[in-house]
């Protein structure tokens, strides 16, 4: 029983993704279709990256992840535009969507292998690509159909640089790329990243707005009182920035590119100095 996962900006309020999952199970009648997220924002290809970054290695081997997320500021002048769509293999996944910078936000490595799908495969309309081309790209994997014979084999992928902070001596400066539901801020600083820079030294996480700052990792919500703000690594290893039983997004006003600074904690002069820096 093939394994075909969505994550799409389509919503559930239109017709989309009823008529994508009527169109695979057209061709695979007995697929196993699972939705990752239908509620991506629209057109936020970060968010779709993180959100399938964070799942798709604990679908078995064999799966094929599609992706409907587009970025409309690729640039249009450059081969690299949402018109140009890819078949990725790695780790034994397939990867279906276009090539907009979405997969270099799931996949760290290059990929095992790249195929470049529609210079060789015509497709009607160029409206909903997923449905005149993904799906029928998705239902011949999954029956068997070898990915080099869907189009021109590539050896990389467009990237973006979106989960890179920048790294000093003694600082970090990264920004929040994802919210999930409960308002939680989720950065693209690394427990690598922080690491790196300040292993057992003391360290000062600043937000904007506020006198006081956190200095501590905790290890999980209950750590600190209700309503407390609070940092700690999540699942993949990114640090995440909370309220206990609150929203950091709304009451904090965490949002994604909200500027997050981590700095050497100097208890001389330890208030907050977002004003002087910039930090949005």
């Amino acid at each position: 029983m093939p394994v075909i996962t969505l994550t799409t900006d389509l919503g559930l309020k239109d017709h989309y993704v009823a008529a994508l999952k009527g169109a695979i199970l057209s061709g695979i009648v007995d697929a196993q279709i699972v939705d990752v997220s239908n509620e991506v924002e629209k057109h936020n290809y970060g968010q779709a990256g993180y959100i399938l970054r964070a799942v798709w290695q604990h679908f078995p081997v064999g799966t094929i992840h599609i992706n409907l997320v587009s970025n409309p500021k690729v640039d249009v002048k450059t081969s690299n535009t949402n018109n140009i769509y890819i078949c990725i293999k790695h780790k034994g996944h397939y990867f279906l969507g276009p090539d907009n910078g979405v997969f270099s936000l799931v996949i760290d490595e290059t990929p095992d292998a790249i195929v470049q799908l529609n210079s060789v495969l015509p497709y009607s309309g160029q409206a909903f690509p997923g449905l005149t081309m993904l799906v029928p790209v998705a239902c011949g994997l999954a029956k068997g159909v070898n990915m080099f014979d869907l189009g021109i084999i590539r050896e990389n992928i467009y990237r973006q640089f979106f989960f890179n902070p920048s790294l000093e001596e003694n600082r970090i400066v990264g920004n929040v790329i994802y919210n999930d539901s409960y308002g939680n801020a989720i950065t693209n600083i690394s427990k690598a990243n922080f690491e790196a820079v300040f292993g057992q030294k003391p360290f000062q996480i600043e937000l904007k707005g506020y006198q006081n700052f956190i200095n501590k990792i905790s290890d999980s919500y209950s750590d600190v009182a209700v309503s407390e703000k609070l940092a700690l690594f999540n699942s993949l290893g990114f640090l995440e920035l909370a309220q206990n039983f609150a929203s950091a997004k709304n009451l904090l006003g965490l949002r994604v590119g909200t500027t997050i600074r981590i700095d050497k904690y100097d208890n001389k002069n330890s208030k907050n100095d977002f004003q002087n820096w910039g930090g949005r």
